[in-house]
């Protein structure tokens, strides 16, 4: 089986803009410099394979260089290092709900000869069959996909004026339990909600604080749909987070499946790893004559899809900061290569006079600090700035963000010495 669902990728201007402009700067940055460099050069010391050491124009151009190549590859880096801590944050969020050894099957059965009650029937005889399999701790009947925020209902309060559009659901007697979802008013489902019983509803906290603030909510009579049927509030459960992971719990309505007849997802907790108990699952809905249309899913599949466009532009920028890395490093290696190579002779005369290996090291690692310690300063700064700018589109990330700067700014200083040490060696 497979899953089909759809993105909306839509191009924000600013985004657009605020990106051409950074690969403008990033281009320029990285290119123009060297292209200045090597556009003067001096063909006396060319020609005498000298270079003059020292505050030359030259080496101050070079210096610059590097330093604009740190930068811009310490900017590329954060950037990356954003994605990767806002996805992060995402991935460990508390939606409210128990995730662990979640399963999740489509049980809609496609057969026209089926009326609503067969289906029904069948739907909680699969669940009954499901629970007693070994592994199996709790089964529950709904129509109430994990991380959607798809359906929505009018509701309005008996002599109000105007309604709110409230997200719903419909789930069993089973399903709060299944879910560790906290009853903190009232009650969940249970046997007696019938199909002849008064309609009633279960809410969650903040629906509760948004229709009657500071006053109880069970018991208090509702106006659901176009049809403004009734029905009365008998319980409130724990907000969940059952939309994006990124926004706050909204307002939550839940029917009795019992009460509406419809169904189309059995929801398994299971012991330990839920892909331990996929196979026993599907097998003992087939034994009820149920052929899910669909692969189950973990709840570890439904976040990976719920995530997916946060995942995307993980992996694109992780990919582009890879491509920056590898030019960096390639940039670096020839600047710092060509800066020591340039002193070859200063290197000899310090060695003829006495200097060991370990004090010329000393040097060019003291040098190459100040260079790239500039660049990957200017480059968290400009990472910074950039961060207070589009933190929006980041989930908990902060305007300075430490998790993010240190490991960027130590990895830069050890790649710089890295290549340091490298082009060094040969003439220790």
């Amino acid at each position: 089986g497979s899953y089909f669902f759809g993105l909306r990728l839509d191009l924000d201007f600013t985004v657009v803009a605020f990106t051409i402009i950074l690969m403008s700067i990033a281009i320029l940055a990285t290119g123009l410099p060297a292209a200045l460099y090597a556009s003067s050069p001096n063909l006396a010391q060319i020609l005498s394979g000298e270079v003059v050491v020292g505050g030359t124009s030259k080496t101050m151009r070079l210096n610059a260089l590097v330093v604009i190549q740190v930068a811009v590859c310490t900017l590329v880096l954060v950037g990356m290092g954003l994605c990767e801590r806002s996805l992060y944050s995402l991935r460990h969020v508390n939606p409210g709900f128990e995730t662990r050894s979640i399963i999740a099957l489509d049980i809609t059965d496609s057969r026209e000869d089926l009326t609503e009650a067969q289906r029904v029937a069948l739907s909680e005889r699969a669940r009954e069959t499901v629970s007693t399999l070994p592994g199996v701790e709790s089964a529950t009947l709904g129509s109430l996909p994990l991380l959607s925020n798809e359906n929505n209902v009018p509701v309005r309060l008996p002599g109000a004026d105007k309604s709110v559009s409230i997200r719903w659901g419909i789930c069993d007697e089973h399903y709060f339990n299944t879910f560790d979802i906290q009853v903190l008013a009232g009650r969940g489902f249970d046997g007696e909600d019938t199909a002849s019983s008064p309609p009633v509803v279960v809410i969650n906290k903040k629906m509760a604080e948004t229709l009657w603030p500071g006053r109880e909510s069970v018991g208090r009579t509702l106006l659901i749909g176009d049809t403004q049927s009734k029905a009365v509030v008998v319980g409130v459960v724990a907000n969940v987070r059952f939309g994006d992971l990124y926004e706050e719990p909204l307002p939550l309505l839940y029917y009795a499946q019992s009460q509406r007849q419809e169904t189309s997802l059995l929801i398994v907790r299971t012991k330990g790893n839920p892909r331990l108990w996929t196979r026993s699952v599907v097998e003992g809905l087939r034994h009820t004559g149920i052929e899910t249309p669909l692969d189950p899913m973990t709840f570890e599949n439904v976040e990976d899809l719920s995530l997916l466009p946060e995942r995307i532009v993980a992996g694109c920028v992780t990919a582009l900061a890879a491509l920056g890395m590898l030019l960096a490093v390639v940039g670096l290696f020839g600047a710092i290569s060509y800066s020591v190579s340039a002193r070859k002779k200063e290197l000899g005369l310090r060695i003829a006079l006495g200097a060991q290996p370990w004090q010329l090291l000393k040097m060019i690692f003291r040098e190459t600090l100040s260079v790239a310690g500039t660049g990957t300063m200017i480059g968290i700064a400009f990472g910074v700035a950039v961060t207070v700018i589009v933190r929006s589109h980041f989930y908990h990330v902060r305007a300075i963000e430490w998790s993010v700067l240190i490991p960027v700014g130590a990895t830069m200083l050890a790649i710089s010495f890295a290549i340091a040490y490298l082009s060094a060696r040969p003439w220790l």
